[in-house]
């Protein structure tokens, strides 16, 4: 273990020595994947029997272990494997007692408890059947998902932790939507009013989360087991013990199969198809459906390999999802391409056309006439495709493009797992998983000047582990678990191999080869979508990590005591720098003539004004270029977690659950010391230095993480018990995109971003100039400008912090019958010293003054940026521009009434599952933003000012889901003596069922600083600001059905009060609508499953094989997505896209 010569190991060893000392001296049972049986032996009158034998027996690999109650008449089983046992209690002078098919789950504390009668050894009493639902011996707040559900339930796209959203205060991330199948993080999941990247997610007791920085054809879990590999998994939302940690969000505790005594095995196949599915409320003109052909495949196995010692599983799926979803855009109208514009537009420069002929300064083209525009701009324009829809807006662009993008993912993922049984006090157990997933996708907008998406995209991951238990006493136990765990991503554009831009164009400056050029560079106008391709290709990271963790358990009376270690290492390598191959910008100014110089009305509408964007771009008026030089990031980062949790049995009715950790974790750092920081200090750019980790990550190392966690269970009476808790987390990953990428700052890595401005227009840039003059588009790219320094700095504060959020419920269980629960719970947290992205650098406001001066003559916004110049080494002051800022300012709080219902019978299971919330913050996550929604706050100096509604916050979310076992067949209630044939037909019917229904969304309305009020306004630079509009007095910010009614609009085509919402002054940019001020459309979903199960008894009794039909928004019920809230955008307030509409999928599993 390689702890880095800079690493203060004085910490280490301190952490290390205080676990043996506590381990040698108490320790307790730590858990994994496991949990704890446990309960007390008395006699018919109430008196504890102490040396009662207590033998546990897996029904399913015949495996036993015994133990002896003490004084107490206690015993305790510490790790066992979930699945079904047999409990046996044998004392002389009593009968025996049996506890048959008692279900361990991941995670508990189960309880059975013996009342021995006077009798002979020979008579066997059985008392217990099943599992209680009461939890009277923890504080922590969670749901076991059970392998009935995985396996009965619907699940679109098979993926098993989908089903975290059938437990309370669990909604699901925008980043793990539904719909492009390039975007979907699997596992992203808000919990409790907390961001997604929040949670831990664990695979046989071993870490199983994915490092990575982007979102695109990812799973915030590295390994991705199939549902039908999984045995079960524990989703604990609250206060868990202090043997769990990294993060202040839920733990996701997934325990795999392993194989048994008898050789089992399942395969599969689900299909799904185009001619099956429901074609959606947005209908292509055509009258086509979108394309959705998916299959999915595979089959596990297993059985002994030894007898009663050594096992295996064995698991494969194959996915092949070719997917085609309509999609609208806003492109350039037959009429714009020739030129034909509705204003007045005034030549800004000389150039030369399309046709050679030279067109001078000053030229005034008049509303109806072509204007010519520049080769490059003609040939663009005419590779785009046509308009296939009437547009909106007073340009008729507005979703005026409707096509159906081709994507497609093809996946294959297999696990192999041995299970050895050394000796009854001994066991262990090695698992290889591995998957692989190419995703192909093109862009909505298709052709020579499109590819604005993904483009072709591979991603793989390897994990192996190994695990040993020892059993060292019937009180004592040592649990080992280690793993390799490597993944990796590389994104290609989507016509990567193409020409370069200098072969088509003779536009000059670019970087070329095979993995970077092809496609246009991205031409960004306001009021359309994206031309050209994706500026964040190509990129490519691997991250990979080693985990290690020892626990020693042993029990002291009445208290279950655990202590553990834990050792991460991180490295991470990772390429993303952009924009790679350039982004051309264009505003609305350079081209607009002077007022004196028209009288076309429309040229003083603001309704009008993405008419002058357009004609920036004919002539190659850009109003900024950016390109980035590329490197490969060489990040590293250390854990260290320590614990003690104490499990304390204070009476029978009352159970204390007291732990703290102590967590101790490096900043990230580079592994050749390419770390650059900027010191507001001395506006300086410093570089890291071998030594200390503070000083290779150029960061101080935060020592203080000691983690409390206390809870109680007190049982108020046999159905009733009273749970609450209280416990810290703090966050040590909190993907920042390439924010934290310190090793990507200046000087290693050059981010040039170049304003041209109305001051210099007049003096067109020559050879490789590009400062103090104005460089065309179709200039090009300086060759020298990589080579001096950056004007884009990344900054990280010394002395940040880790943020935490203090967690905390009370809760009241009442068992209503034998199979019923019923779960009320408050639940609540607050967070602070959270991680936001901000412009350090933001510029101040033109001032009314200068805005009445000539715009030559106005400050620019460089000139209007506190810091105007930063030392670089190497290259001495620089101007600069964005400081993009890593700062602790973001909080949270949250609230909640949270109900759970649950009924656990042997036919029906039943969970209903309500959350009435609310949950604030001042910025959203980064890479989770959505509706509107931003991670930078509109004004980086005063972000308390962003306090409003988490971009996640939905008010009310119930689910409902149910596995029913028709009562008709064949061993059912009802018609068990049916012939053959008719129970053939009617009985063995399994339905299922899964039922959302949510509120409306927050929705963030703004506008886009397209003039360069505050910031440069490019996404690809994060720091961007979401400034936010206006809202007068004439109505609210929603439109009303008489206003609706007016202009013959439907409430998703006109959802806000467009009227009555306007841009603010430029000297006043900030708005008085607050963040997330409004909610979109409710959502209301029913996924059923109906299922035949048809015996194959020719192989043996329990193979059978199974037909299964399931719908997925069975009511094909309309669910909007949210309008768009860009003030300045045509299609604002318009909804354009719908969630999924119904979808059939038809299954066949074979069990044997």
């Amino acid at each position: 273990m390689n702890f880095d010569n800079s690493f203060s190991r004085k910490y280490i060893c301190l952490l290390m020595l205080l676990t043996i000392m506590i381990t040698a001296t108490t320790a307790g049972f730590a858990q994994f994947d496991t949990a704890v049986v446990l309960g007390t032996v008395k006699d018919q009158n109430g008196a504890v029997l102490r040396g009662a034998n207590i033998t546990l027996k897996n029904n399913a690999t015949g495996i036993t272990a015994t133990t002896q109650t003490d004084s107490n008449g206690d015993y305790i089983f510490p790790s066992v494997k979930i699945g079904t046992y047999k409990v046996t209690a044998e004392l002389q002078g009593f009968a025996t007692a049996v506890a048959d098919k008692v279900t361990v789950t991941v995670e508990a504390r189960q309880r059975v408890d013996f009342t021995m009668q006077v009798g002979a050894a020979t008579e066997t009493i059985t008392i217990v059947d099943s599992a209680p639902l009461l939890e009277t011996e923890s504080s922590s707040k969670g749901q076991i998902i059970t392998e009935r559900q995985m396996v009965n339930l619907p699940i679109n796209g098979r993926t098993y932790s989908s089903l975290a959203l059938l437990v309370p205060g669990v909604r699901q991330s925008q980043s793990g939507n539904q719909g492009d199948i390039s975007f979907r993080r699997e596992g992203a999941y808000n919990v409790n009013g907390l961001r997604s990247v929040y949670n831990n997610f664990l695979l046989d007791g071993i870490d199983n989360n994915f490092y990575g920085t982007t979102n695109q054809g990812f799973s915030n879990q590295a390994t991705q087991p199939s549902p039908d590999s999984v045995g079960e998994f524990r989703m604990s939302v609250n206060t868990y013990s202090a043997e769990y940690g990294r993060t202040s969000g839920a733990v996701m505790n997934v325990s795999t199969k392993s194989g048994t005594n008898e050789f089992h095995g399942t395969a599969w196949d689900f299909l799904q198809n185009t001619a099956l599915n429901a074609t959606g409320f947005f209908r292509p003109t055509d009258g086509r459906k979108p394309q959705v052909n998916r299959n999915q495949f595979g089959f596990v196995f297993g059985g002994p390999i030894i007898k009663d010692r050594t096992f295996f599983f064995l698991d494969y799926e194959g996915s092949r999802w070719i997917q085609s979803p309509f999609g609208l855009a806003s492109i350039p109208s037959l009429d714009q391409r020739k030129g034909i514009l509705p204003v007045d537009v005034r030549v800004p420069f000389d150039f030369v056309d399309s046709t050679g002929a030279l067109v001078t300064t000053g030229t005034v083209i008049r509303a109806g006439n072509p204007v010519p525009m520049t080769k490059f701009a003609k040939t663009v324009l005419d590779n785009l495709p046509a308009p296939n829809r009437t547009g909106g807006g007073v340009l008729t662009v507005a979703n005026n493009y409707g096509n159906f993008v081709r994507n497609q993912l093809f996946e294959d993922k297999g696990a192999l797992k041995i299970d050895h049984n050394f000796s009854a006090r001994l066991n262990g157990f090695a698992r290889y998983s591995h998957r692989r997933q190419t995703i192909r996708q093109p862009g909505l907008v298709t052709g020579f000047s499109g590819g604005n998406a993904i483009g072709n995209l591979t991603t793989y991951n390897q994990q192996g582990i190994a695990g040993i238990t020892w059993n060292v006493s019937n009180d004592s136990l040592i649990e080992y678990r280690f793993a390799f765990t490597r993944l990796g991503m590389d994104r290609l554009p989507a016509l990567v191999g193409g020409p370069s831009m200098r072969e088509l164009f003779g536009i000059t400056g670019l970087p070329e080869g095979p993995r970077i050029q092809g496609g246009v560079t991205p031409q960004d106008l306001p009021g359309f979508a994206r031309i050209g391709r994706q500026s964040t290709n190509p990129q490519a990271q691997f991250p990979t990590t080693i985990n290690s963790r020892i626990n020693y358990s042993k029990v002291i009376g009445r208290h279950t005591l655990k202590t553990g270690y834990e050792y991460l290492a991180l490295n991470q390598n990772v390429d993303d720098t952009n924009p790679l191959y350039g982004i051309d910008a264009y505003g609305q100014s350079f081209s607009r003539p002077a007022a004196n110089l028209t009288t076309n009305p429309n040229n003083t509408n603001s309704a009008y004004n993405n008419a002058f964007g357009i004609s920036d771009f004919y002539f190659g008026a850009r109003s900024q270029y950016q390109l980035a030089t590329q490197v490969t990031a060489q990040m590293r980062q250390r854990f260290h977690y320590g614990y003690l949790q104490d499990d304390f049995k204070f009476s029978p009715k009352l159970t204390i659950n007291a732990g703290v950790r102590y967590e101790l974790v490096t900043p990230v750092y580079d592994a050749d010391n390419k770390f650059a920081n900027f010191d507001p200090q001395t506006k300086s750019v410093i570089l890291a230095k071998a030594g200390s980790i503070s000083e290779r990550s150029m960061r101080d190392l935060d020592k203080n993480n000691f983690v409390p966690r206390l809870g109680l269970a007190y049982q108020l009476s046999d159905k009733t018990v009273i749970r609450a808790g209280y416990a810290v987390g703090f966050n040590y990953w909190n993907r920042m995109a390439s924010a934290e990428l310190m090793n990507t700052n200046a000087p290693f890595v050059t981010r040039a971003s170049v304003q041209n401005t109305a001051a210099n227009i007049g003096a067109i840039c020559t050879g490789n100039n590009f400062s103090g003059c104005f460089r065309r588009t179709q200039d090009g790219y300086p060759t020298n400008l990589l080579t001096s320094p950056g004007s884009v700095i990344l900054y990280m504060p010394r002395d940040l912090p880790w943020g935490y959020v203090q967690n905390w419920h009370l809760t009241v269980q009442r068992q209503l019958s034998r199979n019923n629960l019923i779960d009320i719970a408050y639940v609540g947290n607050h967070g602070v010293k959270l991680p936001i992205l901000a412009d350090y650098n933001q510029a101040r406001p033109l001032t009314a003054a200068e805005l009445l001066l000539p715009a030559a003559q106005r400050p620019s916004l460089l000139d209007r940026r506190p810091i105007q110049s930063v030392n670089i080494p190497g290259s001495g002051a620089v101007r600069v521009g964005n400081i993009t800022a890593v700062l602790p300012t973001g909080f949270s709080n949250y609230n909640a009434l949270q109900v759970k219902f649950e009924h656990r019978g042997a036919t029906l299971n039943l969970l209903n599952s309500f959350t009435y919330s609310k949950a604030i913050d001042n910025v959203s996550q980064v890479l989770e933003v959505s509706n509107g929604g931003s991670p930078n706050p509109q004004n980086v100096f005063d972000p308390a000012n962003d306090r409003g509604p988490s971009s996640f916050d939905q008010r009310i979310n119930n689910t409902t889901s149910v596995v029913w076992n028709l009562p008709i067949g064949k061993g059912r209630s009802f018609g068990g003596s049916m012939p053959a044939a008719l129970d053939l037909v009617i009985g063995g019917w399994v339905a299922s069922s899964t039922i959302t229904l949510a509120s409306g969304q927050p929705l963030n309305l703004r506008y886009g600083d397209t003039d360069q009020r505050l910031s440069d306004n490019q996404p690809d630079f994060l720091g961007g600001v979401a400034l936010r509009p206006n809202v007068g007095t004439n109505g609210g910010i929603l439109s009303t059905e008489a206003q609706r009614s007016a202009l013959g609009l439907k409430n998703f085509e006109y959802y806000f009060n467009a009227a009555n919402i306007s841009i603010p002054t430029v000297d006043q940019p900030f708005g008085n609508i607050g963040r997330n001020a409004v909610y979109g459309f409710p959502l209301y979903q029913v996924d059923f499953g109906i299922q035949k199960n048809f015996p194959m008894r020719f192989i043996n009794e329990t193979s059978r094989v199974e037909f299964r039909t399931e719908f997925f928004n069975f009511f094909n019920k309309t669910n909007f997505s949210a309008p768009n809230t860009d003030r300045r955008s045509a299609n604002f307030g318009r909804v354009t896209s719908t969630f999924d509409p119904r979808i059939v999928q038809f299954a066949l599993k074979l069990y044997f």
